[in-house]
């Protein structure tokens, strides 16, 4: 079972939501923003291609999927009704950020993933993969555009509806 924290800003007024739910299962809403973890997986081995990906369509996920070289099952997500937001990282064995929540700050079209900070006292050297991926309902997002980001940095992406 996961957990979840989900916070939506609107202008100085940020609404959370906190709970569990099984992955690919449980909807989540704030708001009008209702979503689900799809995959929150750390695996062993590695180089992952860090990055944010999106999917609005069946194609781009089955492509965005094998570029992965995910070998288990795709999640079901129907387009008509949700697109998919993926969060990929590599990281060393012992400074693990596991995934907490979105944040979706509806008045800037920002949409963020949330991460626990670490700050542990030594980091391996070897490298693993953390994939996270969110399916988001298409009709509660507003704007045509969203900027991609997380709370620890790294390359920012854009969702275009």
């Amino acid at each position: 079972m996961n957990k979840f924290v989900v916070a939506l800003t609107v202008g100085s007024m940020m609404l959370v939501a906190c709970g569990t739910g099984d992955q690919g299962g449980d909807t989540t809403a704030v708001g009008n923003t209702p979503w689900r973890v799809l995959v929150d997986d750390h695996q062993v081995g590695g180089p992952v291609d860090p990055g944010i990906r999106t999917a609005t369509d069946a194609d781009t996920f089955d492509r965005l999927w094998a570029l992965l070289g995910r070998d288990d099952d795709q999640p079901s997500i129907d387009f008509d009704d949700e697109v998919m937001i993926a969060f990929a990282m590599s990281y060393p064995s012992g400074c693990e950020f596991p995934f907490i929540g979105l944040v979706i700050d509806e008045s800037d079209a920002v949409i963020a993933a949330s991460y626990a900070g670490n700050e542990p006292a030594m980091c391996a050297a070897d490298e693993n993969q953390y994939l996270v991926m969110i399916g988001i309902d298409r009709d509660a997002l507003t704007h045509p555009r969203y900027q991609l980001t997380t709370s620890i940095g790294g390359e920012a992406a854009t969702l275009d509806l």
